[in-house]
């Protein structure tokens, strides 16, 4: 990985820790890495529950979602409108909550 490409994804992974670390009901930030995994990921920010949980609220939900965003919306910041595809599967997990919600009523 190119340094640009490290210094792209630091600025991604950090956007996901920082919304997670403003969002009230965000699960808190455990860790944040720009190690390539071998699932293929590029970085990963991880966020573990203070407690386990078997229900979420709408704004659970809500703050779930904005923290997956969290990544693509820094690159748009940094990069000036010029997102990578890094932020891909972010956008593609970010929509299985708007799911959630409309399955359940949480409109």
């Amino acid at each position: 990985m190119s340094a640009a490409e490290k210094q792209r994804v630091a600025y991604h992974e950090a956007g996901h820790a920082l919304v997670a670390l403003s969002e009230e009901h965000a699960d808190p930030v455990h860790r944040v890495s720009i190690i390539p995994r071998s699932s293929g990921a590029l970085g990963h920010t991880l966020q573990l529950p203070t407690e386990e949980r078997f229900l979420m609220t709408r704004t659970e939900l809500r703050d779930q979602l904005v923290v997956m965003l969290g990544g693509r919306a820094a690159e748009e910041l940094t990069f000036h409108g010029e997102i990578s595809t890094g932020a891909s599967n972010d956008c593609l997990l970010g929509t299985a909550p708007v799911w959630w919600r409309r399955s359940f009523g949480l409109e």
